[in-house]
């Protein structure tokens, strides 16, 4: 299959995946059945497996491709594999073990495979059957059911004892509580029906209560998102989704097939902003932009984050020797205000290409006038500059596999493609820098003295300020070529 083939259209690697989730699960089992690590103690995962195995396949499948299920097989493999032969284990098992309180690795695997019975829980939902459990499955509160929209919210822990009749036998505080599986509120606790976004007939779960997982970081910011943040900005999200559907067709089918959840936010929650989490397959969390084109923008962003994810799992990008410091915070990112891994900066290229693309779209439609033309004329440009820069510095520094060299190859003919189609717009070497305000207006960004800034301006300050190591002496000369001076 060619690279480009790869990069841009093969569905196959979402199967792929996704087999490969279930085989390591299978894995799991075999491993823990044959050895034996907690010396009995995997006998309830062991049960739990079984109904898991003898379930409808539609139904397995529904609740395997939730996010979250990735995200637990990942962790429940290194734990197994830990208790058998110990070795050094990765910060994200860290910082999981840390948060269940475990206190070596067989202890940690203990409560994780504890953990599995969410799964069970969620195949009950999905295929309407009852649930028992010996032991209750604990969890912490905001917790949502996966591949489902309930969300049980609350303070502190919650005991889940069984699934009878359509309703949550449960116990808080030593008392016993019924939760019926739809909007209500008992005692101290809420049920709720997360909202959907969607259009052209897909749908997706606005839903940051899942992103409540241990040792997931990314996830803690998000438990003080009010639930009415989501559903007021569903026909923002939906509108977004129409126009990645309009001028990106070809992403909006791929995307459709595989995302399953986004989580809002605002602005000032988190020290990040948009990001997709490698173990958290077809879910990202995008920080509220008022206005749809660039929520769309935003949305093709992070599911092309998503998707190269899913592409290295056919093999490295990069040659892993000792020398090569590809995994370091050391090289210049046209994409951001800080020193990156060349890793992030491969990434970079790849879905800012595909952003690029929707822009282009946009622009050559000539359906927008005003500040939001100036807007998308300063992507169109700022990007087509961004990836040649970001290309010169992975030609310089990175020492790539032969299916990464394939892949960039592809990405760098591709970068230079869309340098010269905006050559071909022509547009003003003068063209202004933009902004999207809070309220979705737009406006030029400014100097510091409040004299408007171009695009031209913007990309060299930024290298100025941010190629500490001068890395990249090509910015003017790649800004130039693509920003003619007239």
């Amino acid at each position: 299959m060619k690279a480009s083939d790869i990069l841009w259209h093969d569905e196959g690697l979402y199967q792929a995946r996704y087999e490969k989730t279930a085989s390591a699960l299978i894995a799991i089992a075999h491993a823990l059945e044959r050895n034996r690590p907690l010396g009995g103690g995997e006998a309830e995962f062991l049960d739990l497996y079984q109904r898991i195995v003898a379930a409808d396949a539609h139904h397995f499948t529904e609740v395997w491709r939730d996010p979250t299920a990735y995200y637990w097989v990942r962790l429940a493999y290194e734990f197994v594999g830990q208790c058998l032969t110990p070795a050094i284990t990765s910060p994200l098992a860290n910082a999981a073990a840390k948060a269940y309180g475990a206190t070596d690795a067989a202890s940690a695997l203990q409560i994780h495979l504890g953990n599995f019975k969410r799964f069970v829980l969620a195949l009950g939902v999905v295929a309407r059957c009852d649930q028992h459990f010996s032991e209750p499955l604990k969890v912490s509160l905001p917790f949502a059911i996966p591949a489902s929209r309930i969300v049980i919210d609350g303070d502190g822990e919650l005991l889940i004892d069984a699934l009878v009749d359509g309703h949550l036998e449960t116990t808080r505080d030593r008392r016993k509580l019924e939760l019926p599986l739809h909007p209500a509120s008992v005692e101290s606790i809420t049920i709720r029906e997360s909202p959907l976004a969607g259009a052209d007939g897909f749908t997706v779960t606005l839903q940051p209560e899942a992103y409540n997982l241990a040792g997931l970081e990314i996830g803690a910011p998000l438990a003080h998102v009010a639930p009415s943040f989501q559903t007021e900005r569903v026909g923002l999200v939906s509108r977004a989704l129409e126009l990645l559907h309009r001028y990106a067709a070809e992403t909006f089918a791929h995307f459709r097939q595989i995302v399953r959840i986004i989580a809002l936010k605002p602005t000032e929650l988190g020290d990040y902003s948009n990001v997709s989490h490698s173990d958290l397959p077809g879910a990202f969390v995008i920080t509220v932009a008022n206005d749809p084109y660039f929520m769309a923008d935003y949305f093709i962003h992070e599911f092309y984050h998503n998707r190269f994810f899913f592409v290295e799992e056919r093999g490295a990008f990069f040659v892993l020797e000792q020398d090569n410091r590809i995994a370091f915070n050391e090289y210049y990112s046209p994409f951001r205000d800080d020193l990156r891994p060349l890793h992030g900066v491969f990434h970079g290229v790849y879905v800012y290409l595909a952003v690029w693309r929707f822009w282009y779209a946009v622009y050559r439609e000539g359906r927008i006038s005003g500040s939001l033309r100036d807007a998308v004329s300063d992507q169109i440009a700022t990007i087509a500059i961004q990836t040649a820069i970001a290309v010169a510095q992975l030609k310089r520094f990175a020492q790539f596999s032969p299916f990464g060299a394939e892949l960039f190859e592809a990405m760098a003919e591709e970068s230079a493609r869309i340098e010269a189609m905006t050559r071909e717009l022509k547009l003003p070497s003068d063209i202004l820098a933009m902004r999207c305000n809070d309220d979705g207006s737009f406006a030029p960004r400014t100097e510091e003295d409040g004299t408007p800034l171009s695009t031209r301006a913007a990309i060299l300050q930024h290298a100025q300020s941010f190629d500490t190591h001068h890395q990249c002496p090509e910015v003017e000369a790649i800004v130039n070529a693509t920003l003619p001076v007239r």
